[in-house]
Order: C-alpha cells, then sequence, then structure tokens
C-alpha cells in the first residue's frame, strides 16, 4: 500500500472515531454538567461531598497498579493485528487477563486487610459527626472491591483502542455516568438524600456493568471470539514481552497520577474537604476544553504506533503540527472564557452557584492549558514509544509538585496554592518534552 493510500487511511479510521466521540461525549459533558448539581444537593453537607470526591479521587490511584499491562497489551497488540496473527494475538490477551486477575486479587486481599487498620475519618480530614467510622470503612471496602474489578474488565478498553474502537469506550464512560446521574435524580425526587453507603454501591454497579456488558459482547459476538482468552495459552514468555514495555509505561502512568490527580487530597489535608467543591466547580468547567480536544488524541496513540510499523512517518510529522496548533488555540479559547465564567457557572449551578474569583480562573486556565499541552506531547511520544524521558521529566515534576504545595498554599494562604503548584510541576515536562520529540521525529 503506498504511503498516499495509508495516510488517507489512517485519516478515515481518526475522522470516525473523531466523529463518533464527539457525538457520544456530548452526551458525556451533558450529563456531567448536569450531575454536578445534583451531587449538591444530594449531600446538603459540603465537607461530605467534597469527602466523595476526595475519597474516589484517592483510592482510584489502585487502577494504576496494573503494571502497565493495559498500555503494554495496547502496543503489542497493534502488531499482532497488523500481521494477522491471530495465535499471537489470543496469547497475548490470554496472558494479559490472566496476570492483571493475579495483580488484582492479591492487591484487593491486601488493601481490605490494610483498610481495617486505618483511621479513614482522619486519613481524609473528616468528623466523625458527618460520616460514622463504621459507615466510611464500608463505603470504602465496598469502593475498593469495585476498583479491582475494574482493573481487571478495563483490559477491554485496551482491545478496543488496539483495534480502533476508541468511541466504544466513550460510550462505556457515558452509560457509567448515566447510572450514577438516574440513581442521583430519583434519590433526590424521593427524598432519600445523604446516603453515602447507598452512593457507593450504585457507583461500584455504574462503572462495571458496562465494561462486563461490552467484554462478553467482543468476545462472545464478534469476529474477536477466536481471540477470547483462555487459559491454556497464558504464555509467561509473552508475559516478559508485555511487562517489559508495560513496566516502562506503569511507572509513568503512577507519576502522572500522583502530579494531576492529588490535588483533591492535598486541598482536603492542607485547608479542608469544603473546598474541594469549589475546586470541582472550576476544575469541571475548565477540564471540558481538554475533554473536547483529547476527543482527537484518544485514537492517535494506537494509530501512531500502527502508522511506524508501516513505516508511514511522515502522516506523523503532520498530524502533530496539526493538533500542535490546535492546542494553541483551544488556550486563546480558555483565555477568552474567563470574561464570562462567572454567568456560565451561575446558569449551571443556579442557587449552588459559587463566586468566581479571576484569578483563580486564569490559575485553573493555565492548568488546563499545560495538561492539553501534556496530552498532545503524551499521545505522539506513547505512539512513538518514548519512555524514558517521560518518566525522568515526569518524576521531576512530582519532586516540585509536593513541597511547593505547602509553600504556595501558606503563601497564597488559599487552597488554590494547590493549583499553582501543579502547574509549576507539569512545566518541566511540558517545555522539555517537546525537544526529545522534534529530535527524534527529525531523525525519520
Amino acid at each position: 500500500m503506498s504511503d498516499q493510500s495509508l495516510q488517507k487511511k489512517y485519516n478515515h479510521i481518526l475522522f470516525f472515531n473523531i466523529i463518533y466521540s464527539f457525538l457520544i461525549k456530548g452526551g458525556s459533558v451533558v450529563i456531567s454538567l448536569l450531575s454536578f448539581p445534583m451531587y449538591m444537593k444530594y449531600f446538603e453537607n459540603s465537607n461530605v461531598l467534597g469527602l466523595w470526591f476526595t475519597m474516589l479521587s484517592v483510592l482510584s490511584w489502585l487502577l494504576t497498579f496494573d503494571l502497565g499491562l493495559g498500555n503494554g497489551l495496547r502496543n503489542r497488540l497493534v502488531f499482532s493485528l497488523a500481521e494477522n496473527k491471530v495465535e499471537k494475538s489470543k496469547t497475548y490477551i490470554s496472558t494479559s487477563y490472566f496476570l492483571i486477575s493475579i495483580i488484582g486479587i492479591g492487591l484487593l486481599t491486601i488493601c481490605i486487610v490494610f483498610a481495617s487498620f486505618v483511621n479513614w475519618n482522619d486519613f481524609f480530614n473528616v468528623s466523625e459527626e458527618m460520616v460514622s467510622q463504621t459507615t466510611l470503612l464500608i463505603v470504602v471496602n465496598i469502593i475498593l472491591i469495585s476498583i479491582f474489578i475494574q482493573l481487571i474488565l478495563k483490559i477491554i478498553n485496551s482491545i478496543l483502542y488496539a483495534i480502533q474502537k476508541s468511541s466504544i469506550n466513550n460510550l462505556i464512560t457515558l452509560i457509567s455516568s448515566i447510572i450514577i446521574f438516574v440513581y442521583l435524580f430519583y434519590s433526590i425526587e424521593s427524598g432519600n438524600k445523604n446516603n453515602i453507603l447507598e452512593l457507593a454501591i450504585v457507583y461500584a454497579i455504574a462503572v462495571n456493568l458496562p465494561l462486563l456488558v461490552t467484554t462478553s459482547v467482543v468476545f462472545g459476538m464478534t469476529d474477536f471470539k477466536k481471540k477470547r482468552p483462555s487459559i491454556s495459552y497464558v504464555n509467561f514468555k509473552v508475559a516478559k514481552d508485555v511487562l517489559g514495555i508495560g513496566l516502562a509505561f506503569f511507572w509513568v502512568q503512577i507519576v502522572f497520577m500522583l502530579l494531576t490527580t492529588t490535588n483533591e487530597f492535598l486541598i482536603s489535608k492542607l485547608s479542608s474537604p469544603e473546598d474541594v467543591v469549589d475546586f470541582q466547580v472550576y476544575f469541571r468547567f475548565f477540564s471540558l476544553f481538554g475533554i473536547l480536544f483529547t476527543l482527537a488524541l484518544t485514537p492517535l496513540w494506537s494509530l501512531i504506533t500502527q502508522a511506524i510499523a508501516e513505516k508511514n512517518d511522515q502522516w506523523v510529522k503532520k498530524v502533530y503540527k496539526k493538533i500542535s496548533v490546535l492546542a494553541f488555540f483551544t488556550f486563546l479559547v480558555q483565555l477568552l472564557s474567563i470574561l464570562f465564567i462567572q454567568k456560565i457557572i451561575d446558569l449551571w449551578l443556579r442557587n449552588e452557584s459559587i463566586l468566581i474569583d479571576p484569578f483563580y480562573a486564569l490559575v485553573f486556565t493555565g492548568l488546563s492549558s499545560l495538561l492539553i499541552w501534556n496530552a498532545v506531547i503524551s499521545t505522539i511520544s506513547n505512539g512513538l514509544g518514548m519512555v524514558k524521558s517521560q518518566s525522568y521529566l515526569l518524576t521531576i515534576g512530582l519532586l516540585i509538585k509536593i513541597p511547593a504545595s505547602f509553600y504556595c498554599v501558606m503563601w497564597l494562604n488559599s487552597w488554590i496554592g494547590v493549583i499553582v503548584a501543579s502547574c509549576i510541576g507539569l512545566l518541566p515536562y511540558c517545555v522539555i518534552q517537546p525537544l526529545f520529540i522534534k529530535k527524534m521525529i527529525n531523525n525519520f
């Protein structure tokens, strides 16, 4: 196949994935916007709502403890599928499911035992008058079990990415959001509010049921049933191959997670759980720009890997230039949105609205723009297999962020210091990694 034909193929796959993703993600954005004021009505105490968001943020860190198997499978599967090697693909899939199941069961056992010795009220900085110690322990255990089930089921996400069906992953997320939204709506209407235990159960069902159904459909009702995981296809030589690249991705995942998803926890500890609610208002508004932008990036990782496998580096160069320009345009749009943010928030939250601080909005514009640029260079780097430089630079950023958070909160006398520290921590990667990408691309 000629370079021009290959480029048309990549563009065709990318175009349809983006169109489907926009349609599906548009629904997710609407549900997300509608859900937040519903959460505020469901939990009449802002401290308890802040606890819920912080708890999900902290415990979901455990989803990264797949040792990078999902990303390792994703990259390896692209090559075996491109070569049409059914047996090899089945071996990769079977081995990945086996390993992640062993990891998940082992970690869950350790975490459940460990959880019983932790005073979660102290950990999350919430009093027993708001949520009893017994209730909080049960909620933590439910979420832990849910997360480790999700850890295993999420392998299907990596498979869908590898076969260029990223829009289905967006659909899974949308269905989960709808289930939680429906529960919140009917609970508020029926007066069954402030029940954090019941919400935890609904959350566990909502995040895992769509993944389970999707897994059953892919392996039971499509051509992929020939590659259905089987214990007889588990191969520990293949495990080394998947884990080899997976562990490299794993460290990047861990460091990036600690760099970007610790904000709720740090705000809760350094300020108050109540301030997490204000953080969520700013973050959800500005994350909309990132959500829309990354729709174009989601299918790119595997497409870039496929393009490199098929010796079509010119397409990679063109795509990198285009998404870089789009990232800068998105930054300008976010700056402009600050002029209208108070009216938008008032319209969105109505009686639950908060007073927007222009400086806070500017800081979140910086954070959102850095995360978007991070997504651009990470997508290109992951597609090219550039993991080592990412791990070094993100580790440096994390080592900067943690002490910077304490200093900035004291300096600004506000929780916004945590967000300022996050921006500072992202800078080394966002400034230096593009230089490595440019060098590698120029060497093609």
